[in-house]
């Protein structure tokens, strides 16, 4: 269970200043970027922009990778990108996958 929640706003929210009967909407890229910022694995002054990746499972399995995952997009072409995670860099066919910028 998570202690605290991101708003659409980029705002933080305690789960305890949470009443009963509120109503939240999680955006769940967002919840992705501030796991991995938390985490250590992205850093946010890093130039380009961070997003949420979704594979196929045989282009993860491919690659490494899990089936989604968050990193920094460093280039982009016609055809694929390139996404920053941590310290590797890997080249994904945009026809292959879905990206989810912040």
């Amino acid at each position: 269970m998570e202690d605290a929640f991101i708003a659409s706003d980029g705002k933080i929210i305690a789960k305890k200043d949470i009443k009963k009967g509120d109503t939240i909407k999680i955006d769940l890229k967002n919840l992705s970027i501030a796991r991995e910022l938390e985490r250590g694995k992205l850093k946010p002054g890093e130039e380009g922009e961070m997003a949420v990746v979704t594979l196929p499972e045989w282009l993860a399995t491919n690659k490494g990778l899990s089936s989604e995952i968050v990193g920094i997009i460093k280039k982009e072409t016609k055809k694929a990108i390139l996404i920053k995670l941590e310290q590797d860099e890997v080249w994904l066919p945009k026809s292959e996958i879905l990206v989810q910028q912040k």
